[in-house]
């Protein structure tokens, strides 16, 4: 500005030439007719603002500012009027595009005379260090908030003593605002406000002690979340200013760990049980070495291993400081020979009389089967009750399976290995990563996770195209996802990647495309999730729906053997029934002795018997192939009950057992098969005779309810526990009788047909029962015909 005061005009012409701090030219204002300011005239220019614009000076004083712009960057020549025109703008910045540069253009008055100075000052050096800047903060916000993990900031809060009380939440990622809950109002507020309290006081003091140390934390953590079923790895690293906490999501991981630690000590157990096995030779040692061992494992008095084969007129096994009968017990025996275990719950009254009277509370005997054969089993008791635990039952089989490969000495090496090779498999589990790429796909970032779950050295990763990675059934969709992000659209989804190895790995891709200040594509962030155990476990539970199907199809057929079985039995059986009858219908016109008659009527009962067992069988096959043909009316219902109670009080009464009646007055009608609902009260009914004792009552109740008529048979007999209650309707099934005469009980098929009949006519039917001795109750519910 000294130049302004100099004396002679050359020699502030001369001083301005020479000046070559930036780019400097003076100019003087013109007007338009209103006195406002349109354009300037060049009066002067220094060295550097004529080098600049590339021409002498001798062709740039004198021109009109408009013209010498215009011709050489018509960006900014508009700006620039308006910038000479407008007095409250002394600065403003501007790029060129001719040069592609940035400059800072000042002007200052001289004197009143409409005269300006004009400098300008090349910046381009510092808006690119800004720019640079700027793309950071923009790629540091990206990669956080599009990563998997979470990521907090936190700055100290501290009192008047400088001790900390606390930490205010300077930044969260989304990932962290979704699992704490949080949202962007959050922001600024002290944690203890925002957080759970049980949070706050459990990590408050390890974040304090990261900011008086200076030192980074690493811990697991299952409280960092309200659900204390989520597991957390925690990273508390110092910052200037305060903490970077990094939250990675491990309860998969955990969960893992969780059963692999489980099964850890029965693996442990079976390595070890194989390793003593191994080792000796006498099968006396063999056995005392496994029931020893077992005993010690499960924490049980006897363990008894027993080889049928060899010992055939085996009847006692031999444990130290005991003796168990296993052959003694016909039943468990049955029960082995069929391949099934024994539990206590599995034996009789008889025989848990007999376990108890040996202190045994609990049973668990497992048969070994080859060649279709039971050739050992394996018992272990308990002397107070016990629920066998399926780890348990499993240690069991495979202590009698090892034991009878050791007692096979030919085998023994096949199925150590095997074992070995089993039990000794790890499972490994990878933090996620995620890598930037440029615009042409090329790795240019890159973090350890993604290194280390693709199995290669961080800086061999960078550098590399993304194609090499990818498994190449999945480069077409990979190539598509890609070209989405290049439009600007973020996506996630699953991929086969290939390690360094040439092995698959499935992870789970979120790509977000990075865009340039100019708005063009300039890359991906993406974050890698490793999904390859999840997509092993689903294609085995795949496998075994498949294999499922498999068996309930199997199940199904068989099913449909069955229903043709008794289909057919019942067909066959009713010609000779039908003869048997005839003959005996034939003696009892003939015969006159008593004696003859007497066995003449017991021959026929049995005929009825029999009529009602192949009727039975009849009807449940047609009930099942959905062939039972209905010939349904209008009736009255009332009548039914009535008339079907008249005619089956007299076996009520012969066997002392009260029928008590309940019949609305009004007449309810329903659209039905008038027979077959009769079958089922005498179903029901029949029942009853079979289930009350004498001097018991029975009442049929029938009343209506909205659109229902229900049907009630309630007893005071027998009554189910609930197990029975559970299947009552099924076929065949059956409850404790008040008679110990076998042919009472019939097939179990009545309450099977009532329910076929009932829901063929549109109705339900449900039995209660509040336990064994306290009676039962049987609705049967049908639609009312309301025509």
């Amino acid at each position: 500005m000294e130049t302004l005061r100099c004396q002679n005009c050359s020699d502030y012409h001369r001083l301005l030439r020479d000046i070559r701090v930036g780019a400097l030219h003076v100019g003087q204002v013109i007007f338009d007719a209103q006195g406002k300011p349109k354009d300037y005239v060049i009066l002067d220019v220094n060295v550097v603002f004529a080098g600049l614009l590339g021409r002498p000076r001798e062709d740039i004083v004198g021109k009109r500012g408009s013209e010498v712009f215009s011709a050489f960057d018509p960006d900014v020549v508009e700006r620039y009027l308006e910038f000479i025109a407008n007095e409250e703008i002394p600065r403003f910045e501007v790029r060129s595009t001719t040069l592609d540069r940035w400059y800072a253009v000042v002007k200052a008055r001289l004197g009143t005379e409409g005269k300006l100075i004009i400098a300008a000052v090349d910046i381009t050096e510092r808006k690119e260090m800004e720019r640079q800047i700027q793309k950071r903060k923009d790629l540091f916000r990206a990669v956080n908030d599009n990563s998997l993990d979470s990521f907090s900031i936190l700055a100290p809060i501290c009192d008047d003593e400088g001790n900390i009380v606390d930490f205010t939440l300077v930044y969260q990622n989304k990932a962290a605002q979704e699992r704490m809950d949080f949202t962007e109002t959050a922001i600024g507020r002290p944690v203890s406000q925002v957080a759970p309290s049980s949070w706050v006081s459990h990590v408050l003091a390890i974040y304090k002690e990261v900011m008086e140390t200076g030192q980074a934390i690493e811990l697991e953590d299952r409280e960092f979340h309200t659900n204390s079923d989520v597991w957390y790895r925690i990273v508390a690293t110092p910052v200037p200013g305060g903490l970077a906490i990094a939250a990675q999501d491990i309860t998969e991981r955990k969960l893992a760990e969780e059963v692999l630690r489980s099964n850890a000590r029965r693996q442990e157990y079976l390595l070890n049980l194989s390793d003593i096995l191994r080792s000796l030779g006498d099968k006396d040692e063999i056995r005392q070495a496994s029931t020893g061992l077992l005993k010690r494992y499960l924490d049980v008095p006897r363990a008894i291993y027993c080889d049928h084969l060899e010992d055939a007129d085996f009847h006692h096994a031999t444990q130290v400081g005991d003796t168990f009968s296993v052959t003694d017990s016909s039943e468990m025996m049955a029960i082995l020979r069929s391949g099934r275990n024994v539990t206590y719950f599995d034996l009789s009254a008889a025989t848990q009389t007999l376990l108890a009277s040996m202190n045994i509370g609990a049973i668990l005997s497992v048969p070994i089967f080859k060649d279709g054969s039971l050739v050992a089993s394996l018992t272990v008791t308990s002397r107070t009750p016990r629920d066998w635990s399926e780890s348990e039952v499993e240690v069991v089989q495979g202590t009698a399976e090892r034991t009878w490969t050791a007692m096979e000495r030919a085998r023994v090496e096949k199925a150590l290995r095997e074992s070995e090779a089993r039990y000794r498999q790890l499972f490994k589990t990878s933090h996620d990563g995620f890598w930037w790429s440029d615009q042409d796909g090329y790795v240019t970032e890159a973090n350890t996770g993604v290194a280390e779950l693709l199995g290669y050295p961080l800086d061999e990763l960078v550098g590399q195209c993304w194609e090499t990675f990818v498994d190449e059934e999945w480069h077409e969709t990979a190539l598509q996802k890609r070209a989405d992000r290049k439009r600007g659209r973020p996506n996630r989804y699953e991929v086969k990647l290939k390690k360094k190895d040439g092995s698959p790995v499935w992870a789970y891709l979120s790509g977000t495309p990075l865009i340039d200040e100019g708005g063009k594509y300039a890359g991906s962030l993406v974050a890698f999730a490793d999904i390859t155990e999840q997509k092993r476990a689903q294609e085995e539970l795949e496998e075994s729906q498949r294999e499922a199907l498999e068996l309930v199809n199997a199940l199904r057929r068989a099913d449909e053997n069955k229903n043709k079985f008794i289909s057919i039995l019942s067909h066959e059986l009713r010609n000779p029934i039908a003869t048997i009858s005839s003959g005996v219908a034939l003696l009892e016109l003939t015969v006159k002795e008593q004696r003859s008659l007497r066995t003449i009527e017991i021959l026929k009962r049995q005929i009825e018997h029999l009529s009602r067992l192949t009727d039975g069988l009849l009807d449940i096959t047609r009930i099942s192939e959905n062939k039972m043909r209905l010939c349904r009316e209008r009736v009255q219902l009332n009548k039914i009950v009535a008339d079907t109670i008249c005619d089956m009080e007299p076996q009520f009464r012969e066997k002392g057992i009260l029928l008590k009646t309940k019949i609305c007055i009004e007449p309810v009608f329903v659209k039905a098969d008038a027979l077959r609902i009769t079958q089922c009260i005498v179903n029901v009914l029949g029942n009853a005779l079979k289930y009350v004792c004498e001097q018991g009552t029975v009442c049929v109740t029938l009343q209506t309810q909205n659109d229902l008529a229900v049907i009630t048979i309630e007893d005071n007999g027998v009554g189910m526990s609930t197990e029975v209650l559970a299947q009552v309707f099924e076929p065949f099934a059956q409850g404790l009788t008040t008679s110990d005469d076998p042919h009472n009980r019939g097939l179990g098929l009545g309450l099977t047909i009532v329910k076929g009949i009932v829901e063929m006519h549109g109705g339900d039917v449900s039995a209660s029962s509040p336990g064994p001795g306290q009676g039962s109750s049987v609705m049967m519910r049908l639609p009312i015909d309301l025509e």
